[in-house]
């Protein structure tokens, strides 16, 4: 079979379960083919081996019954970078590139004109996408990642390394909800000084007994990285006590939140009693999708808000 009659019936096959399916179908030829996507087409006319074409096909039935492509092919695209992702850890979202701007937005601001190291933690850091493109894109910049899975330590470690930043790149595994500043004392030998610039987090937000979730994220994706309790609430609550905690005065506490919790993330983050400019932004299509807040101060210490 040419690669051109390969696109045209994987997408046909796929069009009854999935919304792309030209670029599912793309991707994962061209991930099995081992060549860009382009190449499918200048090669349109090339024959594609038995043992290829069945590899292709066993992928292209995963696809119809619902695993998402990012698990079929191990990559995922962020920002400037392709990311390692596999069952186990949530696939990356292009909403999420926002919060890693609105990080980078920050630090540029605060941080340009300082030698130092700035040291920034990631709680939740699954496949460690938020971490790494920090990492690539501030020379000066240390993470720490936190997270509670075996799968992620293994995914977040493999990404720190094939893009080159594992030597700023220090994973942490364990309960967010039990950590405290003695979690990180080991650190100081790297220089830490005990307390962060910045700290990021795209947390668990969805309720657990929110039915509207995409059928194939529940089934497929690691339910601790998508739900938790008090209406999805839960964890923002107790990563917003840590973060307090372990943030320098001055520094930036950012999150990721479902559309309808912006009101009442706002209140959690207030009433915690360390944070003042606390800002809600939003994503890419205009809805509520991040806290963004600063550690208080003794002074007046204001933060422009950066949303256009």
């Amino acid at each position: 079979m040419k690669i051109t009659d390969l696109l045209q019936q994987a997408t046909l096959f796929l069009k009854s379960t999935s919304a792309s399916a030209r670029l599912d179908a793309e991707l994962i030829i061209s991930d099995t083919l081992m060549c860009r996507r382009e190449d499918l087409y200048i090669q349109s006319q090339k024959e594609i081996s038995p043992m290829t074409l069945s590899s292709c096909l066993q992928k292209i039935e995963r696809r119809i019954q619902g695993e998402p492509v990012a698990y079929i092919t191990n990559k995922k695209d962020f920002l400037n970078y392709t990311f390692h992702v596999e069952p186990g850890v949530l696939i990356p979202r292009p909403e999420t590139e926002l919060l890693v701007e609105y990080a980078l937005h920050w630090i540029e601001e605060k941080h340009s004109q300082q030698a130092e190291e700035i040291w920034a933690l990631d709680i939740g850091t699954g496949s460690g996408c938020i971490a790494v493109s920090m990492l690539k894109e501030v020379s000066n910049l240390n993470v720490v990642a936190v997270d509670i899975s075996e799968v992620a330590e293994k995914v977040a470690q493999q990404n720190a390394k094939s893009h080159a930043v594992q030597e700023r790149f220090y994973f942490k595994r364990g309960n967010a909800d039990q950590m405290d500043y003695r979690n990180f004392d080991d650190l100081k030998a790297k220089g830490f000084t005990g307390l962060y610039d910045l700290i990021v987090s795209n947390p668990p937000y969805i309720a657990e007994a929110d039915t509207e979730v995409e059928k194939n994220v529940h089934k497929y994706e690691p339910h601790e990285a998508l739900y938790c309790g008090e209406q999805g609430l839960e964890k923002i609550k107790l990563w917003t006590a840590l973060a307090g905690s372990l943030l320098k005065p001055g520094g930036l506490w950012i999150f990721e939140i479902g559309y309808t919790q912006g009101i009442a993330a706002q209140k959690i983050v207030g009433s915690s009693g360390f944070f003042d400019k606390i800002e809600l932004a939003q994503d890419y299509s205009g809805k509520d999708r991040f806290i963004i807040s600063v550690k208080k101060t003794e002074k007046d210490n204001s933060w422009t808000k950066y949303q256009s």
